[in-house]
């Protein structure tokens, strides 16, 4: 059996002020009742551009230099990097 106390009930309904309401929007996370929207992170094409950058810099080369092996890691890790990121969701 439950049993409370009517006093935890009134403490409740007395602070109304600070309850907020949440509700999903498709295009971000949440919107809650004060208007404030929480927009999405977009993590996946922040790294996108990233990884384009990082192309464009290896593309510019030299083949058998050491420079350009450096560059083909960071390409190689973060193409790791957003593989990781699509398996996560």
């Amino acid at each position: 059996m439950f049993e409370y106390q009517q006093e935890d009930i009134k403490k409740i309904a007395r602070n109304k002020e600070k309850i907020i309401g949440l509700d999903y929007k498709s295009d971000g996370l949440y919107a809650d009742s004060m208007a404030n929207v929480c927009g999405s992170p977009k993590y996946y094409r922040k790294s996108q551009n990233k990884l384009s950058k990082l192309q464009r810099n290896l593309s510019k080369k030299e083949k058998g230099s050491k420079n350009r092996e450096k560059a083909r890691q960071k390409v190689a890790k973060l193409q790791r990097h957003i593989s990781n990121q699509r398996v996560a969701k």
